[in-house]
């Protein structure tokens, strides 16, 4: 499980990477705000190389890979005892069960990749340092290695700075998915194989 997740997530990151560096550059420079997202990506493209739209492509694979990877095993393994748990008498506590199991496994998704969160908000896709805008402090690190000593120079605390509002969004948001996720599959009858084999 843990490869198939990180493998998807992998191919996931690759073709999604120039929008999350155009999502980061829109967001903390105005000049590219300005110009809309189709121009600042051509602008980029143009201006800085098509390399440019892949600049935070380790950071990006630093932070969705362990995510989705955590997200998916914490959420199967809690959901498969909560799920056994909640048989006969306790069968209505199976849709609370649900709710609780992808808080938790948005949670360990959250805290597990919350430093490369950090790590890519800070990169923000600018060209230069001197670009930065109040909105954040910009650090252009080249190279896995130097992102990896810039986290570890802002220490834990640095590190996991932010976490709270980000942990409380994904773990809401990993609720309400898994929980729609859970609510198809029952209203369409599809269960999982190694749940199927067990009913």
């Amino acid at each position: 499980m843990l490869a198939s997740a990180a493998a998807a997530e992998m191919a996931a990151t690759v073709l999604l990477a120039p929008l999350e560096v155009l999502k980061l550059r829109m967001q903390t420079d105005a000049a590219a705000a300005a110009r809309g997202a189709a121009r600042t990506l051509l602008h980029i493209s143009r201006h800085e190389g098509l390399g440019a739209l892949y600049k935070g492509l380790a950071p990006i694979a630093m932070r969705q890979v362990p995510y989705t990877m955590s997200k998916l095993v914490v959420y199967d393994q809690v959901a498969r005892l909560a799920k056994s748990a909640c048989v006969g008498e306790r069968e209505h506590l199976r849709p609370c069960a649900i709710v609780l199991t992808g808080l938790v496994a948005g949670a360990a998704a959250a805290i597990v990749s919350h430093p490369a969160d950090l790590l890519l908000t800070r990169l923000c896709g600018s060209a230069t340092a001197s670009t930065a805008t109040s909105v954040a402090e910009c650090v252009i690190a080249d190279g896995v290695l130097e992102q990896a000593r810039y986290l570890m120079s802002l220490g834990l605390r640095g590190a996991y700075a932010g976490l709270a509002p980000r942990l409380a969004m994904t773990s809401v948001m990993t609720s309400i998915q898994f929980s729609l996720y859970e609510w198809l599959q029952m209203s369409l009858g599809v269960r999982p194989q190694a749940e199927g084999r067990n009913v």
